[in-house]
Protein backbone atom coordinates (compact mmCIF):
# COMPACT_ATOMS: atom_id res chain seq x y z
CA UNK A 1 0.00 0.00 0.00
CA UNK A 2 0.89 3.76 -0.70
CA UNK A 3 2.08 5.96 2.15
CA UNK A 4 -0.68 6.61 4.16
CA UNK A 5 -1.65 10.39 4.21
CA UNK A 6 -3.56 12.04 7.38
CA UNK A 7 -6.04 14.87 7.14
CA UNK A 8 -4.82 17.51 9.90
CA UNK A 9 -7.88 18.63 11.40
CA UNK A 10 -11.63 17.27 10.81
CA UNK A 11 -13.91 19.85 9.31
CA UNK A 12 -17.23 19.98 11.55
CA UNK A 13 -20.85 20.21 10.33
CA UNK A 14 -23.59 20.31 12.45
CA UNK A 15 -25.80 17.17 13.24
CA UNK A 16 -27.96 15.81 11.04
CA UNK A 17 -27.54 12.37 11.67
CA UNK A 18 -24.48 10.03 10.98
CA UNK A 19 -26.74 7.98 8.52
CA UNK A 20 -27.30 11.19 6.46
CA UNK A 21 -23.80 11.66 6.16
CA UNK A 22 -22.88 8.60 5.23
CA UNK A 23 -25.49 8.38 2.88
CA UNK A 24 -23.56 11.56 1.37
CA UNK A 25 -20.32 10.05 1.66
CA UNK A 26 -21.33 6.69 -0.82
CA UNK A 27 -20.13 7.35 -4.13
CA UNK A 28 -24.16 7.41 -6.06
CA UNK A 29 -23.03 5.08 -9.13
CA UNK A 30 -21.65 2.69 -6.43
CA UNK A 31 -22.05 -0.99 -8.15
CA UNK A 32 -21.96 -3.16 -4.82
CA UNK A 33 -22.43 -1.53 -1.43
CA UNK A 34 -21.51 -3.74 1.38
CA UNK A 35 -22.95 -2.51 5.21
CA UNK A 36 -21.33 -4.25 8.79
CA UNK A 37 -24.30 -3.83 11.47
CA UNK A 38 -27.09 -2.37 9.03
CA UNK A 39 -29.98 -2.92 11.53
CA UNK A 40 -33.22 -2.69 9.34
CA UNK A 41 -31.46 -1.77 6.36
CA UNK A 42 -32.84 2.28 6.83
CA UNK A 43 -29.34 3.29 4.87
CA UNK A 44 -29.07 0.64 2.01
CA UNK A 45 -33.12 1.73 1.57
CA UNK A 46 -32.15 5.26 0.71
CA UNK A 47 -29.07 4.69 -0.98
CA UNK A 48 -31.34 2.39 -3.25
CA UNK A 49 -33.76 5.52 -4.31
CA UNK A 50 -30.58 7.14 -5.44
CA UNK A 51 -28.76 4.23 -7.49
CA UNK A 52 -31.51 1.53 -7.66
CA UNK A 53 -29.38 -0.47 -9.98
CA UNK A 54 -26.61 -1.25 -7.14
CA UNK A 55 -26.13 -4.61 -4.81
CA UNK A 56 -26.61 -3.42 -1.47
CA UNK A 57 -25.51 -6.73 1.12
CA UNK A 58 -25.60 -6.21 4.75
CA UNK A 59 -24.28 -7.90 7.29
CA UNK A 60 -26.55 -8.25 10.52
CA UNK A 61 -26.92 -10.69 13.72
CA UNK A 62 -29.48 -9.39 15.34
CA UNK A 63 -32.64 -11.29 14.34
CA UNK A 64 -35.54 -8.86 14.45
CA UNK A 65 -33.33 -6.42 12.38
CA UNK A 66 -32.02 -9.04 10.14
CA UNK A 67 -35.82 -10.16 9.22
CA UNK A 68 -36.58 -6.70 8.66
CA UNK A 69 -33.66 -5.80 6.42
CA UNK A 70 -34.34 -9.00 4.03
CA UNK A 71 -37.13 -6.91 2.89
CA UNK A 72 -35.24 -3.80 1.98
CA UNK A 73 -31.96 -4.94 0.76
CA UNK A 74 -30.93 -7.11 -2.15
CA UNK A 75 -28.80 -9.56 -0.05
CA UNK A 76 -28.52 -10.40 4.06
CA UNK A 77 -25.80 -12.24 5.51
CA UNK A 78 -26.84 -13.17 8.90
CA UNK A 79 -23.76 -12.89 11.24
CA UNK A 80 -22.23 -11.19 13.58
CA UNK A 81 -20.77 -7.90 11.69
CA UNK A 82 -16.91 -8.33 11.13
CA UNK A 83 -14.01 -8.97 9.11
CA UNK A 84 -14.80 -12.86 9.14
CA UNK A 85 -18.12 -12.97 8.23
CA UNK A 86 -17.33 -10.59 4.97
CA UNK A 87 -14.50 -13.61 4.35
CA UNK A 88 -16.98 -16.17 4.60
CA UNK A 89 -19.48 -14.65 2.64
CA UNK A 90 -16.95 -14.48 -0.22
CA UNK A 91 -17.69 -10.70 -0.45
CA UNK A 92 -15.27 -8.72 -2.39
CA UNK A 93 -14.30 -6.34 -4.98
CA UNK A 94 -16.51 -3.99 -2.88
CA UNK A 95 -16.96 -0.29 -4.18
CA UNK A 96 -18.23 0.73 -0.87
CA UNK A 97 -17.73 -1.05 2.70
CA UNK A 98 -19.69 0.50 5.57
CA UNK A 99 -18.60 -0.28 9.10
CA UNK A 100 -19.19 1.07 12.82
CA UNK A 101 -16.40 1.66 15.59
CA UNK A 102 -17.60 -0.57 17.83
CA UNK A 103 -17.82 -3.34 15.52
CA UNK A 104 -13.51 -3.13 15.29
CA UNK A 105 -11.88 -5.61 17.82
CA UNK A 106 -11.35 -3.30 20.91
CA UNK A 107 -7.32 -4.16 20.85
CA UNK A 108 -6.59 -4.17 17.66
CA UNK A 109 -9.09 -2.42 16.17
CA UNK A 110 -6.84 -1.19 12.80
CA UNK A 111 -6.04 -5.16 12.07
CA UNK A 112 -10.08 -5.04 11.54
CA UNK A 113 -9.83 -1.97 9.36
CA UNK A 114 -6.70 -3.64 7.08
CA UNK A 115 -9.27 -6.54 6.50
CA UNK A 116 -11.82 -4.90 5.68
CA UNK A 117 -10.13 -3.12 3.10
CA UNK A 118 -9.26 -6.30 1.28
CA UNK A 119 -12.29 -6.57 0.35
CA UNK A 120 -12.86 -3.33 -1.49
CA UNK A 121 -11.67 -2.88 -4.87
CA UNK A 122 -8.87 -0.55 -5.95
CA UNK A 123 -10.78 2.24 -6.44
CA UNK A 124 -13.39 1.66 -3.75
CA UNK A 125 -13.67 3.02 -0.56
CA UNK A 126 -13.85 2.14 2.89
CA UNK A 127 -16.49 4.46 5.31
CA UNK A 128 -16.58 4.08 9.17
CA UNK A 129 -18.14 5.82 12.12
CA UNK A 130 -16.74 6.32 15.44
CA UNK A 131 -18.41 7.51 18.74
CA UNK A 132 -16.22 10.10 20.19
CA UNK A 133 -14.32 9.70 23.28
CA UNK A 134 -13.83 13.25 23.91
CA UNK A 135 -17.40 14.04 23.67
CA UNK A 136 -18.57 16.77 26.62
CA UNK A 137 -21.55 14.35 27.63
CA UNK A 138 -18.95 11.31 28.02
CA UNK A 139 -16.74 14.02 30.65
CA UNK A 140 -20.24 15.44 32.23
CA UNK A 141 -21.42 12.21 33.39
CA UNK A 142 -18.31 11.32 35.68
CA UNK A 143 -19.52 14.30 37.66
CA UNK A 144 -23.11 12.97 38.35
CA UNK A 145 -24.67 11.00 41.37
CA UNK A 146 -24.52 7.76 40.80
CA UNK A 147 -28.00 7.70 41.58
CA UNK A 148 -28.56 10.12 38.51
CA UNK A 149 -30.16 8.45 34.88
CA UNK A 150 -28.76 9.98 31.96
CA UNK A 151 -31.03 11.01 29.14
CA UNK A 152 -30.76 8.56 25.90
CA UNK A 153 -28.63 10.94 24.04
CA UNK A 154 -26.16 11.68 26.74
CA UNK A 155 -24.22 8.23 27.35
CA UNK A 156 -22.72 5.96 24.33
CA UNK A 157 -24.70 2.11 24.20
CA UNK A 158 -20.85 1.14 23.87
CA UNK A 159 -18.69 3.15 26.26
CA UNK A 160 -15.56 0.42 25.86
CA UNK A 161 -15.48 1.39 22.43
CA UNK A 162 -14.90 5.12 21.86
CA UNK A 163 -12.33 6.96 19.61
CA UNK A 164 -10.41 10.15 20.42
CA UNK A 165 -9.34 11.98 17.09
CA UNK A 166 -5.59 11.02 17.47
CA UNK A 167 -6.47 7.39 17.96
CA UNK A 168 -8.49 7.29 15.20
CA UNK A 169 -5.61 8.59 13.07
CA UNK A 170 -3.49 6.10 14.62
CA UNK A 171 -5.26 3.13 13.80
CA UNK A 172 -5.59 3.97 9.94
CA UNK A 173 -2.19 4.91 10.01
CA UNK A 174 -1.19 1.47 11.51
CA UNK A 175 -3.72 -0.46 8.86
CA UNK A 176 -1.42 1.82 5.94
CA UNK A 177 -4.96 3.47 4.46
CA UNK A 178 -4.74 6.43 2.50
CA UNK A 179 -7.54 8.82 4.63
CA UNK A 180 -9.38 11.01 2.49
CA UNK A 181 -11.14 13.35 5.06
CA UNK A 182 -12.52 12.91 8.78
CA UNK A 183 -15.66 14.75 9.38
CA UNK A 184 -16.56 15.54 12.43
CA UNK A 185 -20.43 15.85 13.39
CA UNK A 186 -21.36 18.67 15.74
CA UNK A 187 -24.18 18.48 18.39
CA UNK A 188 -24.08 22.29 20.04
CA UNK A 189 -27.07 23.10 22.06
CA UNK A 190 -27.61 25.44 25.34
CA UNK A 191 -26.87 22.67 27.75
CA UNK A 192 -23.47 22.46 25.98
CA UNK A 193 -22.80 26.39 26.34
CA UNK A 194 -23.24 25.60 30.27
CA UNK A 195 -20.82 22.85 30.39
CA UNK A 196 -18.79 25.34 28.64
CA UNK A 197 -19.01 28.02 31.04
CA UNK A 198 -18.62 25.61 34.08
CA UNK A 199 -15.24 24.11 32.18
CA UNK A 200 -13.64 27.89 32.01
CA UNK A 201 -11.82 27.01 35.23
CA UNK A 202 -10.32 23.57 33.96
CA UNK A 203 -9.36 25.19 30.98
CA UNK A 204 -7.39 28.05 32.63
CA UNK A 205 -5.93 25.98 35.47
CA UNK A 206 -4.32 23.04 32.44
CA UNK A 207 -3.73 25.97 30.02
CA UNK A 208 -6.20 24.43 27.37
CA UNK A 209 -6.92 26.57 24.40
CA UNK A 210 -10.40 27.14 24.20
CA UNK A 211 -11.41 26.57 20.58
CA UNK A 212 -9.62 23.59 20.37
CA UNK A 213 -11.52 22.28 23.33
CA UNK A 214 -14.99 23.02 21.79
CA UNK A 215 -13.80 21.46 18.16
CA UNK A 216 -12.98 18.18 20.39
CA UNK A 217 -15.72 18.37 22.94
CA UNK A 218 -18.85 19.11 20.40
CA UNK A 219 -17.78 16.35 18.17
CA UNK A 220 -20.26 13.23 18.81
CA UNK A 221 -19.45 11.36 16.18
CA UNK A 222 -16.47 11.15 13.70
CA UNK A 223 -16.95 9.77 10.01
CA UNK A 224 -13.21 8.34 8.05
CA UNK A 225 -13.30 8.50 4.46
CA UNK A 226 -10.65 6.17 3.32
CA UNK A 227 -9.13 4.40 0.21
CA UNK A 228 -5.87 1.58 -0.84
CA UNK A 229 -4.18 4.43 -2.43
CA UNK A 230 -3.74 8.11 -2.48
CA UNK A 231 -5.94 9.52 -5.87
CA UNK A 232 -3.87 10.00 -8.89
CA UNK A 233 -5.98 13.62 -9.87
CA UNK A 234 -7.04 15.58 -7.15
CA UNK A 235 -9.63 18.50 -7.58
CA UNK A 236 -10.78 21.61 -5.85
CA UNK A 237 -13.63 23.06 -6.66
CA UNK A 238 -15.11 26.64 -5.17
CA UNK A 239 -18.72 27.51 -5.65
CA UNK A 240 -20.23 31.27 -5.37
CA UNK A 241 -23.87 30.32 -4.98
CA UNK A 242 -27.30 32.64 -5.07
CA UNK A 243 -28.93 32.73 -1.58
CA UNK A 244 -31.13 30.05 -0.76
CA UNK A 245 -34.26 31.32 -1.99
CA UNK A 246 -35.11 28.89 -4.34
CA UNK A 247 -34.32 24.78 -5.29
CA UNK A 248 -31.55 25.84 -8.29
CA UNK A 249 -29.19 25.64 -5.71
CA UNK A 250 -30.00 22.04 -4.41
CA UNK A 251 -30.43 21.15 -8.32
CA UNK A 252 -27.19 22.99 -10.04
CA UNK A 253 -24.87 23.30 -7.19
CA UNK A 254 -25.49 21.32 -3.93
CA UNK A 255 -26.44 18.04 -4.96
CA UNK A 256 -23.67 18.08 -8.08
CA UNK A 257 -21.19 18.86 -5.91
CA UNK A 258 -22.22 16.52 -2.78
CA UNK A 259 -21.97 14.07 -5.77
CA UNK A 260 -18.21 15.04 -7.01
CA UNK A 261 -17.07 14.98 -3.65
CA UNK A 262 -17.52 11.32 -3.15
CA UNK A 263 -14.62 10.76 -6.06
CA UNK A 264 -11.20 10.54 -4.67
CA UNK A 265 -9.07 13.84 -4.98
CA UNK A 266 -12.19 16.03 -5.28
CA UNK A 267 -13.02 19.05 -2.66
CA UNK A 268 -15.64 21.19 -2.52
CA UNK A 269 -16.86 24.07 -0.76
CA UNK A 270 -19.94 26.63 -1.34
CA UNK A 271 -20.09 30.48 -0.66
CA UNK A 272 -22.51 32.77 -0.34
CA UNK A 273 -22.70 36.72 -1.70
CA UNK A 274 -19.21 38.02 -0.61
CA UNK A 275 -16.34 36.30 -3.15
CA UNK A 276 -13.52 34.51 -0.26
CA UNK A 277 -10.75 32.87 -2.59
CA UNK A 278 -10.45 29.61 -0.68
CA UNK A 279 -6.92 28.46 0.72
CA UNK A 280 -5.58 25.86 -1.81
CA UNK A 281 -2.00 24.14 -2.06
CA UNK A 282 0.54 24.79 -5.25
CA UNK A 283 -0.57 21.37 -6.82
CA UNK A 284 -3.87 21.36 -6.81
CA UNK A 285 -6.12 22.19 -9.95
CA UNK A 286 -8.72 24.62 -8.64
CA UNK A 287 -12.17 25.65 -10.11
CA UNK A 288 -14.45 29.00 -9.04
CA UNK A 289 -17.55 27.85 -10.39
CA UNK A 290 -20.14 31.11 -10.13
CA UNK A 291 -23.67 30.41 -10.44
CA UNK A 292 -26.00 32.94 -11.86
CA UNK A 293 -23.63 36.18 -11.44
CA UNK A 294 -24.59 39.31 -12.77
CA UNK A 295 -21.10 40.62 -14.00
CA UNK A 296 -21.21 44.78 -14.40
CA UNK A 297 -18.14 47.35 -15.08
CA UNK A 298 -16.12 48.52 -12.97
CA UNK A 299 -16.53 45.83 -10.12
CA UNK A 300 -17.07 42.83 -11.70
CA UNK A 301 -14.00 42.75 -13.85
CA UNK A 302 -11.69 43.47 -11.02
CA UNK A 303 -13.33 40.66 -8.86
CA UNK A 304 -12.48 38.08 -12.17
CA UNK A 305 -8.80 39.54 -11.74
CA UNK A 306 -8.57 38.43 -8.42
CA UNK A 307 -9.83 35.09 -8.93
CA UNK A 308 -7.39 34.68 -11.91
CA UNK A 309 -4.44 35.35 -10.44
CA UNK A 310 -4.98 33.10 -7.74
CA UNK A 311 -4.83 30.30 -10.73
CA UNK A 312 -8.39 29.20 -11.25
CA UNK A 313 -10.66 27.88 -14.39
CA UNK A 314 -13.13 30.14 -13.95
CA UNK A 315 -16.85 28.60 -14.64
CA UNK A 316 -20.18 30.50 -14.79
CA UNK A 317 -23.18 28.43 -13.92
CA UNK A 318 -26.43 29.76 -15.57
CA UNK A 319 -29.81 27.87 -16.59
CA UNK A 320 -32.17 31.09 -17.63
CA UNK A 321 -32.53 33.18 -20.33
CA UNK A 322 -30.11 36.09 -19.51
CA UNK A 323 -32.08 38.65 -21.40
CA UNK A 324 -34.23 38.67 -18.18
CA UNK A 325 -31.87 40.80 -16.92
CA UNK A 326 -31.23 44.01 -18.45
CA UNK A 327 -27.63 44.64 -16.81
CA UNK A 328 -26.13 42.08 -18.32
CA UNK A 329 -27.40 42.80 -21.48
CA UNK A 330 -26.61 46.26 -20.84
CA UNK A 331 -22.81 45.33 -20.18
CA UNK A 332 -22.36 43.41 -23.47
CA UNK A 333 -22.64 39.76 -22.35
CA UNK A 334 -19.80 40.18 -19.36
CA UNK A 335 -21.31 37.42 -17.54
CA UNK A 336 -20.28 34.63 -20.37
CA UNK A 337 -17.38 36.75 -22.20
CA UNK A 338 -15.39 37.24 -18.89
CA UNK A 339 -14.76 33.71 -17.66
CA UNK A 340 -13.58 30.47 -19.11
CA UNK A 341 -16.38 28.37 -19.84
CA UNK A 342 -20.21 27.93 -19.11
CA UNK A 343 -22.34 25.23 -18.22
CA UNK A 344 -26.15 25.38 -18.36
CA UNK A 345 -29.16 23.16 -18.67
CA UNK A 346 -30.63 22.72 -21.94
CA UNK A 347 -29.53 22.39 -25.58
CA UNK A 348 -31.32 25.64 -26.59
CA UNK A 349 -29.96 27.82 -23.72
CA UNK A 350 -26.16 26.99 -25.01
CA UNK A 351 -26.63 27.69 -27.93
CA UNK A 352 -28.02 31.37 -27.48
CA UNK A 353 -24.53 31.29 -25.04
CA UNK A 354 -22.34 30.38 -27.41
CA UNK A 355 -22.45 33.60 -29.09
CA UNK A 356 -20.54 34.88 -26.25
CA UNK A 357 -18.48 32.04 -25.18
CA UNK A 358 -17.81 29.17 -27.56
CA UNK A 359 -17.03 26.77 -23.91
CA UNK A 360 -20.57 25.98 -23.41
CA UNK A 361 -22.01 22.41 -21.88
CA UNK A 362 -25.09 21.55 -21.43
CA UNK A 363 -25.67 19.48 -18.05
CA UNK A 364 -29.24 18.67 -17.79
CA UNK A 365 -31.39 18.75 -14.43
CA UNK A 366 -31.53 15.56 -12.43
CA UNK A 367 -33.03 13.93 -9.44
CA UNK A 368 -30.80 12.80 -6.69
CA UNK A 369 -32.86 10.44 -5.54
CA UNK A 370 -36.83 8.94 -5.89
CA UNK A 371 -38.93 9.43 -3.78
CA UNK A 372 -41.04 6.27 -1.72
CA UNK A 373 -43.44 4.13 -3.58
CA UNK A 374 -46.76 5.66 -2.16
CA UNK A 375 -50.39 4.27 -1.58
CA UNK A 376 -53.09 5.75 -2.03
CA UNK A 377 -56.33 4.87 0.28
CA UNK A 378 -59.35 4.51 -1.20
CA UNK A 379 -61.89 6.57 -0.61
CA UNK A 380 -59.48 9.90 -0.38
CA UNK A 381 -59.65 13.02 -1.94
CA UNK A 382 -57.47 13.88 -5.41
CA UNK A 383 -54.73 15.97 -4.27
CA UNK A 384 -53.96 18.46 -7.31
CA UNK A 385 -50.70 20.66 -6.82
CA UNK A 386 -49.18 23.76 -8.26
CA UNK A 387 -45.91 25.45 -7.04
CA UNK A 388 -44.43 28.07 -9.31
CA UNK A 389 -42.21 31.17 -9.41
CA UNK A 390 -43.19 34.06 -11.73
CA UNK A 391 -45.97 32.13 -14.04
CA UNK A 392 -48.63 33.94 -14.05
CA UNK A 393 -48.54 34.93 -17.51
CA UNK A 394 -48.58 31.12 -17.90
CA UNK A 395 -51.89 29.94 -15.89
CA UNK A 396 -53.76 32.96 -16.35
CA UNK A 397 -55.14 31.07 -19.60
CA UNK A 398 -56.09 28.38 -17.39
CA UNK A 399 -57.57 29.61 -14.85
CA UNK A 400 -61.39 29.34 -16.26
CA UNK A 401 -61.21 25.88 -16.93
CA UNK A 402 -59.78 25.42 -14.06
CA UNK A 403 -61.91 26.58 -11.76
CA UNK A 404 -64.60 24.71 -14.00
CA UNK A 405 -62.85 21.53 -12.75
CA UNK A 406 -62.83 22.25 -9.13
CA UNK A 407 -66.51 23.47 -8.53
CA UNK A 408 -67.45 20.00 -10.69
CA UNK A 409 -65.48 17.61 -8.46
CA UNK A 410 -65.43 19.60 -4.81
CA UNK A 411 -66.21 16.90 -2.89
CA UNK A 412 -63.71 14.99 -4.49
CA UNK A 413 -60.88 17.30 -5.13
CA UNK A 414 -58.47 19.54 -3.33
CA UNK A 415 -55.73 21.68 -4.59
CA UNK A 416 -52.48 22.73 -2.98
CA UNK A 417 -50.32 25.46 -3.92
CA UNK A 418 -46.98 27.01 -3.26
CA UNK A 419 -45.55 30.50 -3.23
CA UNK A 420 -47.84 31.63 -5.80
CA UNK A 421 -50.97 33.96 -3.66
CA UNK A 422 -52.57 35.39 -6.44
CA UNK A 423 -53.29 31.87 -8.04
CA UNK A 424 -54.51 30.38 -4.96
CA UNK A 425 -56.66 33.68 -4.26
CA UNK A 426 -58.42 32.70 -7.44
CA UNK A 427 -58.91 29.42 -7.29
CA UNK A 428 -63.09 29.19 -6.31
CA UNK A 429 -62.98 26.50 -4.19
CA UNK A 430 -62.62 25.68 -0.64
CA UNK A 431 -60.18 23.39 -0.66
CA UNK A 432 -57.63 24.41 -1.18
CA UNK A 433 -53.99 24.56 0.94
CA UNK A 434 -51.52 27.38 0.48
CA UNK A 435 -47.62 27.13 1.20
CA UNK A 436 -45.38 30.03 1.32
CA UNK A 437 -42.13 29.52 -0.34
CA UNK A 438 -40.17 26.68 0.98
CA UNK A 439 -36.76 24.91 1.29
CA UNK A 440 -36.26 21.91 -1.20
CA UNK A 441 -36.94 19.39 1.48
CA UNK A 442 -40.47 20.74 2.14
CA UNK A 443 -41.73 21.25 -1.19
CA UNK A 444 -40.72 17.45 -1.55
CA UNK A 445 -42.39 16.47 1.46
CA UNK A 446 -45.35 18.20 -0.13
CA UNK A 447 -45.02 16.70 -3.27
CA UNK A 448 -45.42 13.34 -1.90
CA UNK A 449 -48.92 13.83 -0.94
CA UNK A 450 -49.75 14.81 -3.83
CA UNK A 451 -51.46 12.66 -7.41
CA UNK A 452 -51.85 15.58 -10.15
CA UNK A 453 -49.00 17.92 -11.22
CA UNK A 454 -49.96 21.54 -12.64
CA UNK A 455 -47.55 22.04 -15.50
CA UNK A 456 -48.23 25.44 -17.66
CA UNK A 457 -46.08 27.13 -19.63
CA UNK A 458 -47.01 29.66 -22.94
CA UNK A 459 -44.88 29.14 -25.94
CA UNK A 460 -42.60 32.18 -25.47
CA UNK A 461 -38.96 32.85 -26.40
CA UNK A 462 -38.30 32.85 -22.99
CA UNK A 463 -39.74 29.82 -21.62
CA UNK A 464 -38.35 28.07 -24.39
CA UNK A 465 -35.25 27.88 -22.08
CA UNK A 466 -36.68 26.62 -19.18
CA UNK A 467 -35.81 22.67 -18.00
CA UNK A 468 -38.06 19.75 -17.49
CA UNK A 469 -36.87 19.70 -14.11
CA UNK A 470 -40.40 20.22 -12.52
CA UNK A 471 -41.41 17.03 -14.39
CA UNK A 472 -38.95 14.76 -13.05
CA UNK A 473 -39.64 15.90 -9.74
CA UNK A 474 -43.04 14.99 -9.73
CA UNK A 475 -42.40 11.65 -11.68
CA UNK A 476 -39.68 10.53 -8.86
CA UNK A 477 -42.19 11.25 -6.41
CA UNK A 478 -45.48 9.76 -7.47
CA UNK A 479 -47.12 12.57 -9.48
CA UNK A 480 -48.92 12.88 -12.36
CA UNK A 481 -47.99 15.64 -14.56
CA UNK A 482 -50.81 17.24 -16.73
CA UNK A 483 -48.40 19.86 -18.67
CA UNK A 484 -48.16 22.18 -21.80
CA UNK A 485 -46.24 21.22 -24.98
CA UNK A 486 -43.85 23.97 -24.60
CA UNK A 487 -40.83 22.18 -23.22
CA UNK A 488 -42.45 19.46 -21.88
CA UNK A 489 -43.42 17.54 -25.43
CA UNK A 490 -39.44 16.05 -25.64
CA UNK A 491 -39.57 14.63 -22.26
CA UNK A 492 -42.90 13.47 -21.50
CA UNK A 493 -44.42 10.43 -23.62
CA UNK A 494 -47.69 11.75 -24.47
CA UNK A 495 -50.47 9.29 -22.04
CA UNK A 496 -47.71 7.07 -20.83
CA UNK A 497 -45.62 8.92 -18.49
CA UNK A 498 -47.76 12.44 -18.47
CA UNK A 499 -50.13 14.04 -20.13
CA UNK A 500 -49.53 17.30 -22.34
CA UNK A 501 -51.95 19.80 -23.21
CA UNK A 502 -51.96 22.47 -26.58
CA UNK A 503 -55.01 24.36 -25.08
CA UNK A 504 -57.62 25.06 -22.52
CA UNK A 505 -60.46 22.93 -23.55
CA UNK A 506 -57.37 20.46 -23.98
CA UNK A 507 -56.04 21.07 -20.76
CA UNK A 508 -59.59 20.60 -18.96
CA UNK A 509 -60.63 17.19 -20.63
CA UNK A 510 -57.18 15.49 -19.92
CA UNK A 511 -57.32 16.85 -15.87
CA UNK A 512 -60.65 15.80 -15.89
CA UNK A 513 -59.89 12.04 -17.61
CA UNK A 514 -57.27 12.10 -14.34
CA UNK A 515 -59.29 12.61 -11.92
CA UNK A 516 -61.99 10.55 -12.54
CA UNK A 517 -60.06 7.49 -14.17
CA UNK A 518 -57.23 6.25 -10.73
CA UNK A 519 -56.26 3.50 -12.55
CA UNK A 520 -55.04 5.92 -15.41
CA UNK A 521 -53.57 7.72 -12.79
CA UNK A 522 -51.34 5.10 -11.18
CA UNK A 523 -50.40 3.17 -14.34
CA UNK A 524 -49.10 6.90 -16.00
CA UNK A 525 -46.72 7.34 -12.55
CA UNK A 526 -45.49 4.07 -12.25
CA UNK A 527 -44.47 4.93 -16.04
CA UNK A 528 -42.54 7.64 -14.97
CA UNK A 529 -41.03 6.73 -12.25
CA UNK A 530 -39.64 4.06 -13.71
CA UNK A 531 -38.52 6.34 -16.76
CA UNK A 532 -36.70 8.64 -14.29
CA UNK A 533 -35.29 5.52 -12.20
CA UNK A 534 -33.58 4.26 -15.48
CA UNK A 535 -32.43 7.73 -17.14
CA UNK A 536 -32.78 10.69 -14.67
CA UNK A 537 -30.97 10.15 -11.48
CA UNK A 538 -28.51 12.31 -10.60
CA UNK A 539 -25.63 9.19 -10.24
CA UNK A 540 -26.06 8.10 -13.61
CA UNK A 541 -24.74 11.51 -14.89
CA UNK A 542 -22.27 13.23 -12.49
CA UNK A 543 -19.11 12.12 -14.39
CA UNK A 544 -19.98 13.95 -17.05
CA UNK A 545 -19.25 17.20 -15.18
CA UNK A 546 -15.96 15.83 -13.75
CA UNK A 547 -14.35 14.44 -16.85
CA UNK A 548 -15.39 17.82 -18.65
CA UNK A 549 -13.90 20.26 -15.47
CA UNK A 550 -11.14 17.76 -16.33
CA UNK A 551 -10.90 18.93 -20.01
CA UNK A 552 -11.26 22.35 -19.03
CA UNK A 553 -8.07 21.67 -16.69
CA UNK A 554 -6.03 20.52 -19.40
CA UNK A 555 -6.50 23.00 -21.66
CA UNK A 556 -6.44 26.15 -19.26
CA UNK A 557 -3.34 27.88 -20.57
CA UNK A 558 -5.17 27.81 -24.25
CA UNK A 559 -8.34 29.02 -22.63
CA UNK A 560 -6.41 31.91 -20.96
CA UNK A 561 -5.36 32.59 -24.30
CA UNK A 562 -8.98 33.14 -25.61
CA UNK A 563 -10.01 35.20 -22.28
CA UNK A 564 -7.27 37.40 -23.20
CA UNK A 565 -8.40 37.82 -26.98
CA UNK A 566 -12.10 38.24 -25.86
CA UNK A 567 -11.55 40.09 -22.68
CA UNK A 568 -8.17 41.68 -22.49
CA UNK A 569 -9.11 44.18 -19.10
CA UNK A 570 -8.91 41.26 -17.21
CA UNK A 571 -5.33 40.69 -17.76
CA UNK A 572 -3.95 44.29 -16.91
CA UNK A 573 -2.50 45.23 -13.61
Amino acid sequence: MNETSMPQAAPLILDKGVEQQLLNLIPPDATIIVELGCAEGHLGARYKCRNPAARYIGVEAATDAADAATNVLDQLVVAEPSPESVEEAGLNNVDCLITRGHLLSAKEPWKDIQRLSAAISDDGVLLASFENAEHWLHARKFFLEPSQKLDNDSHSTHDDQLYSLNTIQNIYQRAGLNVLEIIGIAVVGMEYQKFLQAAQGLLKFYDIDEVAFTRRSTVKHYIVRAVKKAPEKRLFIQSMILPPIAACNDKRIHEPMSCLRTIAGVRAVSKEKKIRIARVTEDEPRIFLWQRPIMTRPDSPKRLREILRAGYLVIVEFDDDPRRWQAIVDDDYLTFRGVHAVQTSTESLANFLRQFNPNVAVFPNQIMELGQRKTKKDGGKVQLFFGALNREDDWRPLMSSLNKILIEFEQDLQIMVVHDRKFFDELVTPNKVFYPLCDYTQYLQLLNGCDIGLLPLEPTEFNQYKSDLKFIEYAAHGIVALASSCVYETSIQEGKTGMLFHNENDFEDKLRLLIMNADTRTKIANAAYQWVAENRLLGMHYRDRYDWYQQLLGRLPELNQELQQRMPELFTN
